[in-house]
């Protein structure tokens, strides 16, 4: 039986963030997530073939990265000018919007296979009858 191992090199992120989170990795050693900068705004990343990327949805006020598949493809979440939450999928240097009817975020494309998953929740309100 053939023994596989990897190495990784871990270096600080140049950009100075407050906070920084991985979200994801593939098999080809890329990594996705987010960061908050100085200013308290969350940007998301992608790190792959050595390159650092800074995600952020044109137009948004807040870009997280969740997860991303073996092509780099990167699927995470958006908030709009308005405040509303929407998912995304960057490839390749494109950013497409995601958004189920009934949900909220998208998250967590599905390793090697080109598909994502979702993350929604059904909002019921109480009937206006009376028990």
């Amino acid at each position: 039986m053939e023994r596989l191992s990897r190495v990784a090199t871990v270096s600080p992120l140049a950009l100075g963030p407050s906070s920084a989170q991985a979200t994801g990795i593939n098999d080809n050693g890329s990594i996705s997530g987010f960061y908050i900068d100085g200013a308290g705004k969350n940007h998301g990343f992608l790190i792959s073939k050595g390159e650092f990327r800074t995600l952020d949805f044109p137009g948004s006020t807040l870009t997280q990265a969740f997860g991303l598949n073996n092509r780099d493809e990167v699927a995470g979440q958006y908030v709009d000018a308005s405040g509303l939450t929407h998912g995304f999928i960057y490839d390749d240097g494109e950013f497409t919007s995601v958004d189920d009817p009934n949900g909220i975020g998208t998250r967590r494309p599905n390793g090697r296979r080109a598909s994502i998953s979702g993350v929604f929740r059904v909002c019921r309100l109480p009937s206006s009858k009376a028990l």
